[in-house]
Order: structure tokens, then C-alpha cells, then sequence
């Protein structure tokens, strides 16, 4: 029930990501609350495997995204990165496998509580629901897609860019001061001052 709580949290912001990934979380959602309030009054075999196979397949279908990405969506091929919210969701869905495996011993191989065991069992199981769900909640609503960030828009695409500065700009560029001369100078040093005076009538060369 505390990870179905946690999934119902996260379905809108999945739904806004993409509505095919809102549907999967809200019909997660209802089959963890549903089986959670079927199995403490019913918890026959049926139930039980139907919750180890569904919560087998919730874990797998969880490592698979963050190892390799899911294969299709808008962020097909991605990983996504580890969070709080995924993270107390599998903690509690692999405590569900674990302990649906355990009640399908032999009884003689693992007991059967007392009336008072079961009493505290139960207590103890609300005490997870809101010590998990609340912060669990929390962090599925300010979730967002993390990915690798060599995949992201406005990352590096595996190019160094330099950007023209004084030193980097053509030196035959028109906005380069120092690269327009006159034609007619070209090739031609500048006159030198003269440093002396001429009599007059004497020539110059």
C-alpha cells in the first residue's frame, strides 16, 4: 500500500512527461492499493503469487530504466537516474517479494504468530506505510528525468567550439583595422622626414 501511495504521487508528473507512462504508473498504483487492502482479510495462495510475479515484474521493468533506459517513449535508450521516490518504492516492493516468499513455506518451517503478534505486525505494517509513503510522496512530486547528460540538447555534441576573439580574427577581415592599407601604398615604405633644410635654388633629389 505505501508504494502504491508513492505511485499515485508520481503519476502526474509521468502523465505530463508522457500519458502512456502516467497510465502505467496510475494502473501500478491501483493494483499495489488494491492488493494491499485484498490481502489482510483474503491473502489466500492466489493473491500471493500475484503479488510476487506483479512486484517481480514492477523491480524489473525499474532496473531496467536505470540501467539502460526504457526502449521506447520520448526518452527511449536513456538511463535515468536514481531518486528518493524509486529508491523507497523498491526498498518496499522487494520487502512485498520477500515476505510473500517466506508465507508460502510450509507453516511448520516458519510458525504462525499469535494473536498478539499479528496484532503488532499489523501496527507495525501502518507505521511503514506513513514512515515510507510520506517522504516517498514528497519526492515523487518534485521528480524529474535525469539522463546522461552526453544526450541532453544543450550539452556538448563531442566538438570544441572556439569563439572569434581580437587574437583568433582573420587578419585580412574588413573590421580588422590593421589589415586595410591603401592599394597605391602597397609595397611602399613611408616617406622619411626630411631632418635637414635646403639652400635656395639647390636641387633635390
Amino acid at each position: 500500500m505505501a508504494a502504491g501511495v508513492v505511485h499515485v504521487f508520481a503519476t502526474p508528473v509521468h502523465w505530463g512527461e508522457w500519458p502512456l507512462a502516467g497510465a502505467f504508473f496510475a494502473a501500478t498504483a491501483g493494483f499495489q492499493l488494491l492488493w494491499g487492502l485484498l490481502a489482510f482479510p483474503i491473502g489466500n495462495v492466489f493473491l500471493r503469487v500475484a503479488g510476487i510475479l506483479a512486484n517481480i515484474g514492477f523491480l524489473g521493468l525499474w532496473g531496467v530504466s536505470r540501467v539502460w533506459g526504457v526502449p521506447f517513449g520520448p526518452h527511449a535508450g536513456v538511463p535515468e537516474a536514481f531518486g528518493a521516490a524509486d529508491l523507497i518504492t523498491a526498498a518496499l516492493e522487494v520487502a512485498i517479494v520477500v515476505g510473500l516468499l517466506w508465507s508460502l513455506l510450509p507453516r511448520e518451517s516458519h510458525g504462525v504468530l499469535s494473536v498478539g503478534g499479528y496484532r503488532a505486525v499489523v501496527v507495525l505494517a501502518f507505521v511503514v506505510l506513513g514512515a515510507m509513503a510520506v517522504p516517498g510522496s514528497t519526492a515523487a512530486l518534485e521528480h524529474s528525468h535525469s539522463h546522461d547528460p552526453g544526450t541532453a540538447d544543450h550539452e556538448d555534441d563531442g566538438h570544441d567550439h572556439e569563439h572569434g576573439t581580437d587574437e583568433n580574427m582573420d587578419m585580412d577581415s574588413p573590421t580588422n583595422p590593421e589589415a586595410s592599407t591603401d592599394p597605391d601604398q602597397e609595397g611602399t615604405p613611408p616617406a622619411e622626414e626630411e631632418d635637414h633644410t635646403h639652400a635656395p635654388g639647390e636641387e633635390h633629389d
